[in-house]
């Protein structure tokens, strides 16, 4: 055999005792922090509550997949455990899972003492509406009487809700949006694997709702797209039903009184579909359709019809409208991107504006394809368009804008309709939100709605302000009208 043979024979065998012996090895699984001792691991478990020991608790460390279970006392052991951080686990039925991290000294025998495992018991209960009685989404905090438990949660869409918790005595409260800060919280005590009911906890709205009517359908009182609102002088409530093409009349009470209305070719049937109207000093209603404005008595008597297309126009297509104190009519048109102002015999006095985000110019002056247009208290025409509101005088000279583009309840995204109170302070719909704004278009408050499935938005479509501050809004999802009071 040749000397290189006999040397690559030798090198074999060494490194063969090498791996046999372990010579040279690290365990880091047994040993995450590199120590060699091997220790005993002693402790107890215990129910916080009582102190006492608990049987059968399942105890493991996690990185070593070693398990031990504890006797009748609490008790519990592991050998062989080598110096070092170890994660463990303590699981029981009927306590929360604990998952504390310990440190194993290089020592014959390392104690844990006590560790407390903590009964699960449960809280229930729901929160509710003040004004309608009716559950709705919230977030619970609950707060153990000692300070050392905190739970933060939500309800359901509905209200209800069933937290597991640490048994004790807790302060428990809840908020929504929409909602004033609860008045006091409940208090609960919940027992060792028990459960605890907490009363209502009840929440009062911002707006309270006074009334609501409507749904889907053609028969009285129903609407296919409850799309504008508007209310007279005396009162009485004026809803545009743009599916139906009708304008449906109630009192003040919500009440049904009448309706008129239809499309087709007739001379006193709307051209198209209304989306719009707007109402004047002596309760008389307009509304455009197409290129054409139709004027009724407030019993759907037909008294006026005018086209509002312009000599150097092919076309025009109207949305939004309002009427001012010496029956001006003023007229957003989606098609030439201008606001026209007619006497109330439809003779073209003025318009201005064209397309564009500049001053003065309309990217969407109908809204999202809906009616939009408010007369302030100085007799100012108020143009929404996308994230802005542009203010004129009857002139049509721009006096300013206000608005930051936005999803957020003090921002403007798709402005629905506009509506100006007793006050001064301009309403606006914003989609999902209904907004409060000043007379110079500072931002006081807002509100976003969850509707009546518990889960889904409103879509706000039409918002008007009575004389006595009753806000109306009209919700084209639910094709309902909504009475609120501040």
């Amino acid at each position: 055999m040749s000397k290189m043979k006999k040397l690559l024979i030798i090198v074999l065998l060494f490194a063969a005792a090498w791996m046999i012996t372990g010579c040279g090895q690290t365990n880091n699984t047994s040993n995450p922090s590199g120590g060699s001792s091997k220790n005993i691991v002693t402790g107890r478990v215990v129910d916080s509550p009582t102190g006492t020991g608990l049987k059968d608790v399942s105890v493991q460390i996690t990185a070593l997949n070693m398990i031990a279970t504890s006797d009748s006392d609490g008790k519990f052991s592991f050998t062989g455990i080598a110096a070092g951080n170890y994660g463990f686990t303590f699981l029981k039925t009927g306590y929360f899972t604990f998952f504390p991290s310990f440190k194993i000294a290089d020592s014959a025998t390392t104690s844990l003492g006590d560790i407390l495992l903590d009964p699960i018991g449960l809280i229930s209960g729901e929160v509710i509406d003040s004004n309608s009685g009716m559950g709705i989404h919230a977030i619970l905090r609950m707060i153990r009487i000692d300070g050392r438990v905190v739970y933060i949660s939500p309800s359901d869409n509905f209200g209800r809700f069933s937290l597991p918790v640490v048994c004790g005595s807790y302060t428990v409260s809840a908020e929504a949006m929409n909602y004033k800060p609860m008045r006091a919280p409940a208090i609960v005590t919940v027992e060792a694997g028990g459960a605890a009911m907490a009363a209502d906890l009840v929440l009062d709205p911002y707006l309270k709702l006074i009334k609501r009517w409507g749904g889907y359908g053609s028969a009285e009182g129903h609407f296919i797209k409850a799309e504008d609102i508007k209310v007279g002088g005396s009162g009485n409530i004026y809803v545009l039903d743009q599916g139906n093409g009708r304008i449906q009349k109630f009192d003040n009470q919500g009440n049904f009184v009448s309706a008129w209305g239809s499309v087709g070719p007739g001379a006193d049937q709307f051209w198209q579909n209304p989306w719009a109207m707007a109402i004047d000093k002596n309760e008389y209603i307009y509304v455009p359709a197409g290129e054409y404005v139709y004027i009724f008595q407030n019993n759907g008597t037909l008294i006026g019809k005018w086209s509002a297309k312009a000599t150097d126009e092919s076309s025009a297509a109207l949305w939004g409208i309002a009427v001012d104190n010496n029956l001006n009519v003023y007229l957003s048109d989606f098609t030439n991107k201008c606001v026209k102002k007619f006497s109330n015999g439809g003779a073209l006095l003025q318009k201005w504006g064209s397309g564009g985000f500049g001053p003065g110019q309309f990217y969407w002056p109908k809204g999202a394809g809906y009616q939009a247009l408010a007369i302030d208290s100085d007799g100012n025409i108020l143009v929404p368009d996308e994230g802005r509101v542009q203010k004129f005088d009857a002139a049509g000279n721009l006096l300013g804008q206000w608005g930051n583009y936005g999803k957020d309840k003090n921002q403007l995204d798709v402005i629905r309709n506009i509506a100006v109170d007793q006050t001064g302070n301009i309403w606006l719909v914003n989609n999902t939100y209904l907004q409060k704004f000043s007379s110079s278009g500072d931002y006081l408050t807002g509100w976003i709605f969850v509707g009546e499935d518990g889960h889904s938005l409103y879509t706000y479509s039409g918002v008007a302000v009575d004389k006595d501050g009753n806000i109306y809004v009209t919700d084209d999802t639910y094709n309902r009208v909504y009475k609120y009071k501040e």
